[in-house]
């Protein structure tokens, strides 16, 4: 059709200006010597044109994509009737309006960034006018396009069960059961961090958020609630990942646990997501890949995936641990590397698009394979992927729960309601019944026979009678024994006791044993020592706790 400096000899220069402070070369040009080539020759960058073509707004990437699928050019009135048309404005005209930063519609966006021009073509025995893409930015494309489709990255050959450690797959669907469970039961955080992920939480509340199963005042919906312990897997996570594809209020970035945020600026969630699930998509399944090699490989090709030229100082973005602002475009490794590095490692492994793996050599870094099961996410067909069996739950005579992992979630979500969370190995979620279970139950509303039917309808037979006792008699009667943990005292001379124990002992001492000996709380050591060591005796002190830690009132050199 026509390259870049047949068509910026035609160009005033107040439209030459225009295009070249679009570009941020401006400053560069001499503008007395061949403005025209030397704007021609500096747009024929392909790191330069991958960073305008990405900053386009929607509306001027469709129409600019409109171009690209007709062959790199439209008729002027078709295409015009689909994104409007370019005002006929002269010099002075353009000065006053500017259209290059105010854009009245898609094609003023495409022609003053001098992506898109207007000229004749001889069609047919006739000569029409076209919107058409210079030839330098149609080879781009077709560049970008062999980049994705083509990718050059070298896959790792030498992998084996003798060197590798493959990683325990997180099952989306098995998390986000437990993230409900843990959000209606309440369950403390240090249990949460048991079974759950930390860096999954933000992603599981947002995805949840999304879909409606958490409401604005942060209850569950119920009816949504259900649907989601009940829908097949299968079905489940082609759903849910068809909503985070498209989903502009999950921030990916933002859950990245290597970095915090400050400011006001806002980043485009969608677009930097669906280009590294492109690059993902074009590499073949069962071959395995180095995370170094893949982030390399970004960076050589589509540096801008995430941030463009200012926003890379323009963006707050800091070090977690170091507190330090990462900014220029230096930092690509620390922002849009720990970026990819958490999409591979979490979204992308819960979703089962990738399986990640470490290496049991030096090299700390982790690698992936792209899965069978990601070819029906991104044709957006659900498989026949593995659904939950109808295992039953071990239940021991000491109260601990075993699910197997591969567990049906409507049981895993009703037992994690209540149950102590414990922990978690290859084959079982451990759980268990204690009275903080029964109270997390009552808190609920769940009654003891309630419990009693989830564990004769989910429990593996013979399940102990001494479990339906306990619960019964804890129905019947509440707390019967306690264990708690406190300090016994002993002094060597009863007078001493007698003598200390209403005049400086009071308020400390909880329960006294016989005539030598109290109890006394774990947090009232400091201050028995001191209320004594006052009055001239020194207490020789056996617990273990930290001896030397200062009271916050007193200095760093006491002794006792």
């Amino acid at each position: 059709m026509a390259t870049l400096l047949d068509i910026f000899r035609n160009y005033e220069i107040d439209l030459l200006e225009m295009i070249s402070e679009q570009w941020g070369i401006e400053e560069s040009i001499d503008w007395l010597k061949k403005p025209a080539k030397q704007i021609a020759n500096a747009l024929n960058d392909y790191s330069l044109f991958s960073e305008i073509h990405a900053s386009l707004p929607d509306e001027g990437e469709a129409a600019f994509h409109y171009l690209l699928d007709h062959g790199g050019r439209a008729e002027r009135e078709v295409f015009a009737r689909k994104f409007g048309d370019i005002r006929e404005l002269g010099a002075a005209i353009r000065e006053k309006e500017r259209p290059d930063r105010a854009p009245a519609n898609a094609a003023e966006i495409l022609f003053y960034r001098g992506l898109a021009a207007l000229a004749f073509f001889a069609e047919k025995g006739e000569t029409i006018e076209y919107y058409f893409i210079p030839d330098e930015f149609l080879a781009f494309t077709n560049k970008q396009q062999d980049v994705i489709e083509n990718p050059v990255i070298s896959p790792l050959t030498d992998i084996n069960a003798k060197n590798t450690a493959l990683s325990s797959p997180t099952r989306l669907a098995h998390i986000l059961t437990l993230r409900l469970a843990a959000l209606r039961g309440k369950v403390p955080e240090i249990e949460i961090s048991r079974l759950l992920p930390s860096d999954a939480i933000p992603f599981l509340d947002a995805v949840l958020k999304e879909t409606g199963v958490i409401k604005s005042d942060g209850s569950l919906e119920t009816q949504k609630l259900k649907e989601t312990l009940t829908t097949q897997e299968n079905a489940l996570i082609a759903g849910l990942f068809s909503t985070w594809r498209k989903s502009d209020a999950i921030n990916d970035l933002r859950m990245v646990p290597s970095l915090t945020f400050e400011g006001q600026w806002v980043n485009d969630p969608i677009k930097p997501r669906m280009k590294i699930l492109e690059m993902i998509e074009a590499l073949p399944d069962s071959t395995w890949y180095g995370n170094k090699e893949f982030e390399q490989w970004v960076f050589e090709t589509q540096p801008h995936f995430m941030r463009l030229g200012g926003e890379f100082e323009q963006w707050f973005i800091k070090n977690a641990e170091s507190g330090e602002f990462l900014r220029g475009f230096n930092t690509w490794p620390a922002v849009d590397g720990a970026y990819i590095r958490y999409l591979i490692t979490g979204p992308f492994a819960w979703f089962g698009l990738v399986q990640i793996a470490q290496r049991k050599d030096a090299d700390p870094e982790f690698i992936f394979m792209k899965t069978a099961n990601a070819k029906s996410l991104f044709s957006h067909s659900p498989s026949a992927s593995q659904s939950d069996t109808s295992h039953k739950a071990i239940i021991h005579k000491n109260g601990e729960v075993y699910l197997p992992v591969n567990t049906q979630r409507e049981m895993l979500y009703h037992f994690s309601r209540f149950c102590i969370w414990q922990g978690k190995n290859e084959s079982y979620y451990k759980f268990r019944i204690s009275p903080d279970a029964v109270r997390r139950a009552e808190q609920q509303e769940i009654s003891i026979p309630h419990i009693q039917t989830i564990l004769r309808k989910y429990g593996q037979d013979p399940i102990p009678n001494n479990i339906f006792k306990a619960l019964t008699r804890w129905e019947r009667n509440g707390e019967e024994i306690q264990v708690e943990e406190q300090v016994i005292v002993r002094f060597k001379d009863p007078k001493f006791l007698k003598k200390f124990d209403s005049k400086f002992l009071k308020g400390l001492i909880v329960e006294p044993l016989n005539a030598t000996t109290i109890i006394i709380r774990k947090k009232d050591i400091r201050k028995l020592e001191n209320t004594l060591g006052e009055i001239g005796f020194l207490v020789e002190n056996r617990c273990k706790y930290n001896q030397n830690k200062p009271n916050r009132h007193e200095g760093n050199n006491e002794t006792i």
